[in-house]
């Protein structure tokens, strides 16, 4: 039968949940604001109708074990489960402080540093059995003084139950709470229904292995991980994490055959699921993107992209005709047009929409030869203006000037870019100040041999001309003498 009192403290249950993580444990730790719970199968932790000691004394402190998975007579000799109840063993954490009211704990580090993920508080059910006479039982972290309250009020014969979150110790591992029997002692059983603690604390890993990770969502991280600074949010998200370090991945099966990488980010379902052994720094926002990179490649940023196997050092920002079912067919960026680079060069795309720039320099350059003749073809070709179609114009319809692609393909096939079917697509116009350089460059000779034609024909002009008045004066000279 349960008493008026129980229900009464129930009730009051997240006012004590409160007390007990600020008053009860702020002393002995560094409190980490929004606490991760994590629930386990309802386990007997004691039962002192089975333990060794007996009941409750009354008014005598009693101290038993609540964490850990430690085997043999550890949780046994209180009447608890062999082995434990799933949750995770002490760490000791760094930048503890001596709690007020209370012995200084095993080890007091640099205040600066926050060490492992720490479990902090049990949400326990505590049972008062048969008990002997009327009084109140009571409960605190040990390494804490015993706080003005009760958790249950029974009397004589009665069984009462509560359900409460309790702080446990923080400065040294073994005798996680204290528990009194005020007035007339009893019998006392717990069962562990969860745990909180100040990150994702997995069963059977040491402090020197797993620090400061976060794993949430069925299948999220895995009970043999080594690595730290991994956050796992999602169903089976870095589920194979192992030897990971400094990963983000949020979504469902994001990195989940992932082991051994680090410093990497996918977010979006898929994202990096395939990524193995060795990728390094890569970076994967969006519905599957880099679910194409299977081993090695490192250091490649994918925002909506598949990614490409074996690439590394690679930017990919969306997906293109023919490799996805819904590819991207236009690009805004903002801040380019009026932008003004004086030193800038043009960047141009290729057929398979790469970005990047034309090199001059002869280091990267073979087979270079004068065009000579090569641009011969240039007279043959149509210069035009147009206006593009409806469809295809912003609306400014303006008068273009420029060249037909199929023209310009039956000429000179090279300047021509073609689409993905093959069918011409655009002329490349930037191949064309080269030719006409070349043209005019033919032109300036063929110029410069007629202009010393030219000369040559003056001087003997001249020189005729010349010979031609001598000649005149002499004929008019000779006619003077004969009169």
């Amino acid at each position: 039968m349960r008493s008026k009192s129980s229900s009464h403290l129930r009730r009051s249950l997240p006012l004590l949940a409160v007390s007990l993580l600020t008053a009860g444990a702020a002393g002995a730790q560094v409190i980490v604001p929004n606490l991760i719970y994590t629930t386990v199968v309802p386990c007997r932790i004691l039962d002192t109708r089975l333990s060794t000691s007996g009941r409750l004394a009354a008014n005598t402190v009693r101290t038993f074990n609540i964490v850990g998975n430690t085997t043999g007579t550890y949780f046994t000799s209180q009447g608890g489960q062999s082995g434990g109840c799933s949750v995770p063993g002490f760490q000791q954490l760094l930048g503890e402080a001596a709690p007020r009211g209370s012995a200084a704990p095993a080890a007091t580090p640099d205040a600066t540093i926050q060490g492992a993920p720490q479990v902090q508080a049990v949400v326990i059910n505590l049972a008062v059995v048969n008990a002997s006479g009327p009084g109140f039982l009571n409960a605190w972290p040990t390494d804490h003084g015993e706080p003005p309250t009760s958790l249950i009020n029974y009397t004589v014969g009665t069984t009462v139950a509560n359900q409460v979150v309790l702080a446990v110790r923080q400065d040294t591992q073994g005798a996680d709470i204290s528990v009194v029997a005020a007035i007339s002692g009893t019998h006392l059983i717990g069962d562990v229904v969860g745990y909180f603690s100040s990150g994702s604390v997995i069963p059977g890993n040491s402090p020197s292995t797993s620090l400061n990770n976060l794993f949430m969502g069925p299948g999220a991280g895995n009970i043999s991980f080594t690595g730290s600074g991994n956050v796992g949010l999602g169903a089976f998200a870095l589920a194979s994490v192992q030897g990971n370090n400094s990963d983000t991945a949020v979504g469902a099966g994001t990195m989940q055959n992932s082991p051994g990488i680090v410093n990497s980010t996918a977010i979006g379902a898929g994202a990096l699921s395939n990524l193995s052994t060795g990728g390094d720094t890569d970076i994967a926002i969006g519905l599957g993107a880099g679910q194409r990179l299977f081993s090695t490649e490192s250091y490649d940023i994918l925002i909506g992209n598949f990614g490409v196997g074996g690439e590394s050092n690679a930017i990919r920002i969306g997906c293109g005709v023919g490799a996805c079912s819904h590819p991207q067919t236009s690009t805004y960026i903002a801040g380019i047009n009026g932008a003004t680079t004086a030193s800038g060069i043009p960047v141009y795309v290729d057929g398979n929409d790469q970005l990047g720039t034309l090199t001059s320099s002869l280091r990267f350059k073979q087979d270079v030869e004068d065009m000579g003749d090569a641009t011969k073809g240039l007279m043959r070709l149509r210069p035009v203006t147009f206006h593009y179609r409806p469809e295809y114009d912003d609306g400014s319809h303006l008068l273009e000037y420029g060249l037909i692609a199929e023209e310009v393909a039956k000429i000179y096939p090279d300047l021509v870019q073609t689409d993905r079917s093959g069918k011409p697509l655009a002329v490349r116009t930037h191949f064309i100040n080269a030719m006409m350089l070349n043209e005019v460059q033919r032109q300036h000779r063929t110029i410069a041999t007629q202009q010393e034609r030219i000369d040559q024909q003056q001087t003997q002009i001249e020189e005729l001309q010349r010979q031609v008045r001598a000649l005149s004066q002499q004929r008019q000279s000779g006619q003077g003498t004969d009169q």
